[in-house]
């Protein structure tokens, strides 16, 4: 959508300055060209697309379209890395040169082709000429001697400063990718880490110092736009190695992120590399007290003052996925969750009382894949059981032998209606098992509750037994009251006169001042009361907001305190306040649920998918190895105020 509307707005700017332009004689018409740099790249590699537009004497800068790349070509989307000008005085005649950067890179080799660039300049519409390259395997050096292990999975780095050296550091320092599967299912949630990986002596053979390293800042995470994502492991601020040996060679290994996706989209996916440019001290060389210093390894930290030094950028290669739709057709009780899972049932106690006790049915769906989407199960019709509300959800995450491993927890809260022995019977919930590649209907194991008859059938039964009187028997005569009986007074009432003092008359003042409060406060009930009957659904919204607009303020106040409650409680508040938008209840709504709802209430997709990660950043800072800076926080807190402004405006 964002590129549809790009074209045309260019095509209306070319237009204006095609009308503009009329009257240039033909001498005068810009050159356009385009080229690539480097010429013969490695898959992986930063490739920047140049277009240069040589015009003479140019008033205003040029407009350029990139040509559009499709999405399976094997060419990643082109991104602005910057523009430059160049003026040259030939002959008396001044001529400007432009030169406009693309960055992209390419996931695959083979031979590729980039269509014709369109510049609008001087009044006139140019194409510039099509770029045919040949993309080369990643060189696997016999100098490197890679363990067979890491084959075609290291991408060489990039050393801008001294690009001798690139040749020299192929496996010696690089990213290692590690994900479940290349080929995941529609829907199927799989584990994503990155890994940084340094040979210290073969760093030391190219005279770089690996007891010394710091962050540039300008790391490349890849943004995974095709795909939800739950960061459970962020950027570290501090590097920890840990020593790792494969087939006798010794790297030193440091985790750097760690993220949960799920493909929205079936066919062809590429994930950019990831990037991390890295300064190293040369080894023998001086290097001058700096203000930065620190006695860790600051990953984020770039010191402008380490002149001694060389930046060195790892980078891992691309990823390509080939995501395959679900069968068809899908079972009618299928609750969408894909991947190896198993279902539990338990009930809090089994021996009850009937009409009395509270029975709480647990189910549990837990494996590999994401159990959050699962929608719940439905409970067969039980003799002698009654189902007193929907069941409560609640999830929960964990990383086993990098196995991302969810479970959802749905609690049903039932009574007994008889005495005796009671079954409830398996329930049952349908999934997609990645491992036996077909759906599967797990089931649990039927429980059985001794129920006793409740303590109070004597009282209920008498109630329910008591003969009550016939309206059509004739009644008794009223009795004539007993001579035993005493009046208080016989014969008329008289008021005696007497004086009224100042304190009487201060009481009744008080019952009168009284009595005219609780009109006022009644007459502004029943007018609150009007006006939640005649909109309930306003006024409750109403309230939802002013509570959300309350706790938010307390919120910002214990900012700083503790990340992870912090992020609890935004997402708790933000899920209250859209479940009662959503005529929900809070607990028993999916972020899926919430999501399909506002959906239906015509909130545009960017702010649903805005939702989503604010909810899943949220849920996922009790996994994250950091905590959020009170910045972060307060940022996290601004987008929920927002995304609930924007979202209530939609209703």
């Amino acid at each position: 959508m964002l590129a549809s509307l790009r074209k045309r707005l260019f095509a209306v700017m070319a237009l204006l300055a095609a009308v503009a332009g009329m009257g240039y004689s033909q001498q005068d018409l810009c050159k356009v060209s385009a080229l690539i740099d480097p010429r013969n790249p490695v898959p992986g590699e930063p490739i920047v697309y140049i277009v240069q537009v040589d015009c003479p004497s140019l008033q205003e800068t040029p407009l350029v379209q990139p040509p559009d790349l499709a999405p399976d070509s094997g060419l990643s989307e082109f991104e602005p890395a910057g523009t430059a000008t160049q003026i040259q005085v030939i002959n008396g005649q001044m001529r400007k040169i432009y030169e406009f950067r693309y960055s992209f890179a390419a996931s695959k080799p083979g031979e590729f082709e980039i269509p014709p660039a369109t510049v609008a300049a001087d009044g006139q519409i140019f194409e510039s000429n099509r770029v045919r390259f040949h993309v080369s395997q990643t060189p696997q050096s016999s100098s490197a001697e890679l363990p067979p292990e890491l084959n075609n999975l290291v991408a060489p780095p990039r050393v801008p400063e001294a690009p001798q050296l690139e040749k020299g550091l192929f496996g010696k320092i690089f990213i290692l990718p590690v994900i479940e599967t290349t080929q995941p299912l529609s829907g199927q949630q799989i584990l994503l880490s990155y890994h940084l990986f340094i040979d210290p002596e073969g760093l030391k053979s190219a005279r770089l110092n690996p007891g010394r390293i710091r962050g540039t800042g300008e790391i490349q995470v890849p943004q995974l736009k095709e795909f939800l994502k739950e960061e459970l492991y962020g950027l570290p601020q501090n590097l920890r190695f840990e020593e790792q040996i494969i087939n006798s060679r010794r790297y030193a290994v440091a985790p750097l992120y760690q993220v949960a996706v799920t493909p929205t989209r079936t066919g062809h996916i590429v994930i950019e590399p990831f990037r991390l440019p890295l300064r190293f001290g040369l080894i023998g060389a001086a290097r001058r007290p700096s203000l930065f210093d620190s006695p860790f390894d600051d990953l984020l930290l770039f010191d402008p003052f380490d002149e001694e030094g060389i930046t060195v950028t790892a980078q891992s290669i691309p990823l390509e996925l080939d995501v395959q739709a679900l069968p068809k057709p899908a079972p009618p009780d299928f609750c969408g969750a894909v991947g190896t899972f198993t279902l539990s049932a338990s009930v809090d106690k089994d021996h009850v009382t009937a009409n009395e006790d509270v029975i709480r049915l647990r189910l549990v769906l837990e494996g590999e894949g994401n159990a959050a989407v699962a929608s719940p199960p439905s409970l067969p019709a039980i003799d002698g059981i009654q189902l007193l509300e929907e069941p409560k959800t609640s999830t929960s995450k964990k990383v086993n032998n990098n196995k991302l491993v969810t479970s959802k927890t749905f609690d049903f809260y039932l009574r007994a209606t008889r005495s005796g022995k009671v079954v409830i019977p398996p329930v049952s919930m349908t999934v997609f098992d990645t491992k036996n590649y077909r759906y599967e209907s797990l089931k649990t194991q039927e429980i059985t509750l001794t129920v006793a008859p409740g303590t109070n059938t004597s009282v209920l039964t008498a109630l329910t037994t008591a003969t009550l009187p016939s309206p059509t028997s004739p009644r008794e005569p009223a009795s004539v009251p007993r001579k035993e009986l005493r009046y208080i007074h016989e014969g008329e009432l008289t008021l005696e006169d007497s004086q009224v003092n100042a304190r009487e008359t201060l009481f009744l003042a008080l019952i009168a001042a009284a009595s005219t409060a609780i009109a006022v406060v009644s007459l502004i009930v029943s007018v609150v009361r009007r006006r939640r009957m005649q909109d309930p659904y306003a006024y409750k919204k109403g309230q939802a907001y002013r509570k959300f607009v309350d706790r938010l303020n307390s919120l910002k106040r214990s900012a700083g305190t503790n990340s992870t409650a912090f992020c609890e409680q935004i997402a708790e508040v933000l899920r209250e306040y859209l479940a009662a938008l959503l005529r929900g209840e809070p607990s028993a709504m999916t972020t899926e649920e919430i999501c399909n709802g506002l959906a239906e209430r015509n909130v545009p997709e960017e702010k649903i998918v805005q939702l989503r990660q604010l909810l899943e950043k949220c849920d996922s800072a009790r996994y994250a190895p950091i905590a959020y800076s009170q910045s972060e926080l307060m940022e996290l807190l601004e987008k929920a105020r927002q995304i609930v402004e924007e979202t209530s405006a939609c209703d």
